[in-house]
C-alpha cells in the first residue's frame, strides 16, 4: 500500500503486514477466549467448587469436634495421657460405628456434666453407643438421658450396660420409646430410689403405662405421685384402704417405705379396687396411671420385669441389627467420612488456618487502635479499589469486542486509523483498563506481603504506608508503560513503531546490522534535476535516493554515520 505527499508516492510496507497481523490477533484472541472459558468453567465446577467446599467441610468438622473435646477436657479435668485416650476412644468410635467422632465427643461431655471422670467415661461409651444405636437416637442426648437415669437411682459407670438393657428391653416390649423412658424416669427415679424401688421395677410399670398410652412426662408423674399418696396418704385415702381391707403394712415396710410397685398392684387388684377408689386414693393425677395398671393386672407387670431382667445383651443386639441394611451403611460411611476429615485437619491443616485466624484478629485488634487518620484514608483507598469491580464488568464487556473491533480495523479504515493516534489509543484503551485493574490487584498484594510487618503496626508507620504507596502507583504506571509498549510492538507495524518511538531509528537499526534500509523520502521544492550529490558522516551505512526532484533534501533520523547520495532523475520520486 501506499500514499501520496505533495505529489510523492511514499509506500507503506507495514500496512499489508498490519493487517495480517490484525486477522491473526483476532483469530487467536477468539481461540484463546473460548478455550480459557471452556477450561475456566470445567475446572470451577468441576474441581475448583468441590474443592472450597470440602476444605471448608474438613475445617467446620474438625473444629467442631476439637470444640467437643475440649469441652470433655473441661468438665472431666482430663489432660495429657488421659485427654489423649478419651480423644482417641472418640475418633475410633467415629471410624467404627454409626456415630461421628463429634457426637461421640458430645455424649462425653454429658457424662462428664454427670459427674463422671475420664475412666468411667472410657468405660461406659460402649454401652451408651449401643443404646443410642438401638433407640434410634442423638448419641449426646442418649448420653443425657443414660447419665440423668444414673443419678437419679445412683448408680455409677459400672452399671451403664444393666441401664442401656433395661432401657431397650422396655421400649422394644412395650409401647413407649427412649426418649419418652428419658423423660418419665426424671420425675420418678429420684423418689422411687429414695423408697429402695429398682429401677427394672420402675422401668416395667413405665413401659405398662406406656401400653395405656400414659408415656413420657405423664407416666412419670403419676408414678411418682402415686408412691407419695402410698408413703403420706390423706385423710380420704386412709379411709376408702380400711374400706377395701388393705392394711398400712401391706403397702409399707416399718420405714413408711413402699414395698414395690408389683405389691401394690398385687394388693389393690386383690382388694377389688375400682377406678373410683383410685382416684381417691392417689388423686386426679396419679389415679388414672394406677387405674390402668391395676387393670391390666399384676401379671402383666410382673413378665414384663422378668422380661427386662433377662435382657443381657438385647442392646448391643439390637443396636447391630439396627445397622444393618443400606441406611445402617450409610451411617457409617458418614462416620467414616467425618474421620478422614478430621484425619486431614490433624495432618497441619487445621493449625495452620487456627494460626492463620490468630495473627488476623490480633492485626485487626491493633488495626481498631489505629491513628483515626490512617484509618479514614485506609477506607478512602479501599473505596477506590473497590470502584474497580463494577468498572471491570463494563470494560470486560467492551474487552469480549476486541475481536469485533480488529476485524473492523481490516477493513477499507486501516489507513486513516494508522494515520491517526487517537483511535489506536481508544482501540487500546479497554485492555488498558483491564490490564491496570489486574496490575493494582497485583500490586496490592505484593506491597501487602512484602510491608505486611509494617502494616501490622500501622500507628507507627503511617509514613511507610504513604512511601508505599508512591511505590505502587510508580510501578503500576511502569507496568502499563510496559505493557502498552509489548502490545503495540506485537500489532504495529516496524515505520509506525518508529514514528512513534517505540523502536530504535532506521538509522540505529542500519548501523547495527551493517546493512542500508529502506527510508521514506521528504520532498520540498528546491534543488535541479540530475546529478548526484553525496553527503558522509562517518559514514558506516550507504543510501541511495534515486529519481529525486529538483531541491529534494533528506533529513535522516539519527544522522551520525549515514552517508545520503541524491541522483536525479525524472518525477516522481521512490524512496528506495
Amino acid at each position: 500500500m501506499a500514499v501520496t505527499l505533495f505529489g510523492i508516492k511514499i509506500p507503506i510496507v507495514g500496512v499489508d503486514k498490519l493487517t495480517k497481523e490484525l486477522g491473526i490477533a483476532q483469530k487467536k484472541l477468539n481461540t484463546f477466549g473460548q478455550n480459557a472459558t471452556k477450561v475456566g468453567r470445567t475446572m470451577s465446577i468441576g474441581f475448583t467448587a468441590p474443592f472450597a467446599l470440602f476444605t471448608g467441610s474438613v475445617i467446620k468438622t474438625a473444629g467442631d469436634f476439637e470444640s467437643s473435646m475440649n469441652r470433655v477436657s473441661a468438665l472431666t479435668g482430663a489432660v495429657g495421657g488421659d485427654f489423649d485416650q478419651l480423644r482417641k476412644k472418640a475418633r475410633d468410635l467415629g471410624a467404627t460405628t454409626q456415630f461421628s467422632a463429634s457426637e461421640a465427643a458430645d455424649a462425653m461431655g454429658f457424662l462428664g456434666m454427670a459427674g463422671f471422670d475420664s475412666n468411667q467415661i472410657l468405660t461406659s461409651m460402649g454401652d451408651t453407643l449401643n443404646l443410642a444405636a438401638a433407640g434410634q437416637m442423638e448419641l449426646g442426648r442418649t448420653a443425657d438421658i443414660a447419665s440423668n437415669i444414673m443419678t437419679g437411682f445412683g448408680k455409677n459407670a459400672s452399671d451403664m450396660d444393666d441401664i442401656a438393657n433395661a432401657l431397650v428391653a422396655t421400649f422394644t416390649k412395650s409401647n413407649t420409646n427412649l426418649e419418652q423412658l428419658g423423660e418419665g424416669m426424671k420425675f420418678v427415679a429420684p423418689v422411687a430410689a429414695g423408697m429402695g424401688i429398682e429401677m427394672n421395677e420402675v422401668a416395667a410399670a413405665m413401659g405398662k403405662l406406656g401400653d395405656a398410652g400414659i408415656q413420657g412426662s405423664m407416666a412419670g408423674t403419676s408414678l411418682r405421685g402415686a408412691l407419695s399418696k402410698l408413703a403420706s396418704p390423706s385423710r380420704e385415702a386412709v379411709k376408702v384402704l380400711q374400706r377395701l381391707g388393705i392394711r398400712r403394712e401391706d403397702l409399707l415396710d416399718a420405714e413408711g417405705n413402699v414395698l414395690s410397685l408389683t405389691n401394690t398392684i398385687q394388693v389393690l387388684e386383690k382388694a377389688g379396687a375400682g377406678a373410683d377408689e383410685m382416684l381417691e386414693i392417689f388423686g386426679d393425677r396419679a389415679g388414672p396411671g394406677m387405674t390402668a395398671l391395676v387393670n391390666q393386672g399384676s401379671g402383666a407387670l410382673i413378665a414384663l420385669r422378668n422380661e427386662i431382667d433377662g435382657a443381657g445383651g438385647i442392646a448391643e443386639k439390637v443396636a447391630k441389627k439396627q445397622m444393618e441394611g443400606f441406611n445402617g451403611q450409610m451411617k457409617s460411611l458418614k462416620s467414616a467420612f467425618d474421620e478422614l476429615k478430621i484425619a486431614i485437619a490433624d495432618s497441619g491443616l487445621l493449625a495452620f488456618v487456627t494460626d492463620m485466624v490468630e495473627k488476623l484478629t490480633g492485626f485487626l485488634r491493633e488495626l481498631s487502635k489505629a491513628n483515626p487518620a490512617f484509618l479514614k484514608w485506609g477506607m478512602i483507598i479501599g473505596a477506590v479499589v473497590a470502584a474497580i469491580g463494577p468498572m471491570l464488568l463494563v470494560l470486560g464487556t467492551l474487552a469480549t469486542s476486541i475481536s469485533s473491533i480488529i476485524a473492523l480495523l481490516t477493513g477499507p479504515f486501516v489507513a486513516g486509523l494508522i494515520a491517526a493516534a487517537a483511535p489506536i489509543v481508544a482501540f487500546l484503551a479497554p485492555i488498558l483498563a483491564v490490564i491496570a485493574a489486574v496490575l493494582v490487584w497485583a500490586n496490592v498484594m505484593r506491597l501487602i506481603i512484602q510491608n505486611w510487618d509494617n502494616f501490622a503496626k500501622p500507628w507507627e508507620d503511617f509514613g511507610i504506608f504513604v512511601k508505599a504507596l508512591g511505590f505502587f502507583f510508580g510501578d503500576l504506571l511502569k507496568d502499563l508503560l510496559g505493557f502498552a509498549a509489548a502490545l503495540a510492538r506485537f500489532i504495529l507495524p516496524k515505520w509506525l513503531e518508529r514514528l512513534i518511538g517505540l523502536s530504535p531509528s532506521i538509522a540505529e537499526e542500519a548501523v547495527a546490522s551493517g546493512e542500508a534500509a529502506s527510508i521514506g523520502a521528504q520532498a520540498a521544492a528546491g534543488a535541479a534535476l540530475g546529478g548526484t550529490s553525496t553527503t558522509t558522516n562517518n559514514a558506516a551505512v550507504d543510501v541511495t535516493f534515486r529519481n529525486a526532484p529538483p531541491g529534494t533534501r533528506t533529513a535522516i533520523a539519527g544522522g551520525d554515520n549515514v552517508t545520503t547520495t541524491m541522483q536525479g532523475g525524472p518525477l516522481p520520486a521512490t524512496a528506495q
